[in-house]
């Protein structure tokens, strides 16, 4: 910004000079300078506007409406310098005017694409947990539920949407690993024997190692693995207590 009104600074005193300048024997107006700062100054509030988004297109729109209006003024005073400075001054609005609404415009189209790959990679860990309750006679419904308190229970705990919703997803697929325990052993009618339990728990590490393919939402595999950890140390697979456990 000191660059530019630098640059503006130098432009007005160079358009209303009367002096005359000499390169190689050649005596030039010094007024013609005045288009030359101007444009290192067009440059600059381009950059604002790039850099600098919406608040950068607002500064140098109020900037460039200002040095317009000074400049036509200058022009209906008999200034033939500021003739350079209007028409540059005129390109850089349009500039800034194109660069801010295609800005916008891919703004917008990302959100939107950010949007549809997040709705797409809900609904197929909404059709997982699906499969997951219905694998399980005995808690059909069950991850759905857990979702929901979950998500509950972190909006009054203070978190903001954005990460209630990734423990509601977390939730969803805690029990995924559950697809790889027999039936005969998830869906027995008595008690289970020992061996069976502890085939049971095995789905916590079954479900780690199902999501932890998951790159880009790691979260989720810890979530599945650790889930039946306990705050006293006595859960499993790890036996994690207190501030250990994810």
């Amino acid at each position: 910004m000191l660059f530019y009104l630098g640059m503006a600074y130098f432009a007005r005193k160079t358009a209303v000079s009367k002096e005359l300048y000499s390169i190689f024997g050649h005596n030039f107006p010094i007024d013609i300078l005045a288009g030359v700062f101007s444009s290192m100054g067009a440059v600059t509030l381009i950059s604002l506007t790039v850099f600098y988004r919406r608040l950068g297109f607002y500064t140098a729109l109020t900037i460039l409406i200002y040095r317009f209006v000074s400049l036509t003024i200058g022009i209906f005073q008999f200034r033939p310098g500021c003739l350079p400075g209007l028409f540059i001054t005129i390109g850089t609005i349009l500039s800034v005017v194109i660069i801010h609404k295609r800005t916008e415009m891919l703004l917008q189209s990302e959100r939107k694409r950010r949007n549809d790959i997040l709705d797409f990679t809900n609904s197929i860990i909404d059709s997982f947990s699906v499969c997951i309750d219905g694998k399980d006679s005995y808690t059909n419904g069950h991850s759905l539920r857990v979702a929901k308190y979950t998500k509950m229970l972190a909006l009054k705990l203070g978190e903001d949407e954005e990460t209630a919703a990734r423990y509601y997803n977390i939730a969803l697929l805690h029990d995924i690993g559950k697809i790889g325990i027999p039936d005969e052993i998830l869906n027995k009618p008595g008690k289970l024997t020992e061996s069976e339990y502890e085939t049971v728990k095995e789905h916590a590490y079954r479900g780690y190692e199902i999501l932890k393919k998951v790159k880009k939402q790691t979260f989720l595999a810890e979530g599945a693995r650790h889930h039946h950890e306990r705050f006293d140390g006595t859960g499993y697979p790890e036996n994690l207590k207190g501030d250990k456990i994810p």
